[in-house]
């Protein structure tokens, strides 16, 4: 009967060191964010967080239709969804960990620090991510960056990049699905739609259009748009 007791005992406190364990997993806001009904830009926005906000995991992931994926969490007692795009599942970064390396053309993003490792994937010019900490010159003296892009650890070169402090950089990043325009207002034709959580170079130039709403001047793709401030944030 001791014994047994015992057992159970061994037992209910692993049980309580699980569920403590997983309710200590915290999902950090990268920018301001929307939350989301379901994991998806195609569910209904809830309520928005700033840069930083902590939220508890609730240990669900899952992807959406464009292979992105989107955390389950619990703010303010609802259980919503926030897009790995815009959010982290890791400690809260401290200062050091917030420098960025932002991109000053169109580039490959590689496996290793030089020109011949693989290219994984190409970004546009004003695209943000977290610097890891770690540069390497290649043989021709070329400093390399390592990167994180949707959780992977690659390599950029400094020819087309620049570290940054993200407290300092100007970026635009969108909070929501939104068009880019010609000109700082609705009534320009669109150029393109960009996704929640891109990350856009600032031209140093804001107007308002006639309903007093402010539009920053970005660079995509070579070219200078604009993008209303109801659906991007500065930074």
């Amino acid at each position: 009967m001791k014994k047994r007791y015992t057992l159970l005992l061994m037992f209910i406190l692993l049980m309580s060191f699980a569920v403590s364990s997983q309710a200590a997993s915290k999902v950090y806001a990268n920018m301001n964010a929307n939350l989301r009904t379901g994991p998806g830009l195609k569910y209904k926005i809830v309520d928005t967080v700033k840069d930083g906000t902590a939220m508890t995991y609730l240990g669900k992931k899952e992807s959406d239709n464009r292979g992105v994926d989107w955390y389950k969490v619990s703010y303010e007692d609802n259980e919503l969804w926030i897009s790995s795009r815009c959010a982290s599942l890791v400690a809260k970064p401290t200062t050091s960990a917030k420098k960025r390396v932002v991109t000053t053309g169109e580039v490959n993003l590689r496996k290793g620090p030089g020109m011949k490792y693989k290219a994984v994937v190409a970004v546009q010019e004003g695209s943000s991510m977290k610097y890891l900490g770690k540069t390497r010159k290649d043989n021709r003296g070329v400093k390399w960056y390592k990167v994180s892009f949707y959780g992977k650890g690659l390599w950029v070169s400094s020819r087309y990049s620049k570290r940054k402090n993200s407290r300092t950089s100007k970026t635009v990043y969108t909070r929501g699905q939104v068009y880019l325009r010609k000109g700082p207002g609705t009534d320009y034709s669109a150029y393109t739609s960009v996704d929640e959580g891109t990350a856009l170079k600032y031209l140093n130039k804001t107007r308002k259009d006639d309903r007093g709403v402010k539009w920053y001047k970005v660079s995509y793709n070579k070219k200078s748009l604009w993008v209303s401030s109801r659906y991007a944030t500065l930074k």
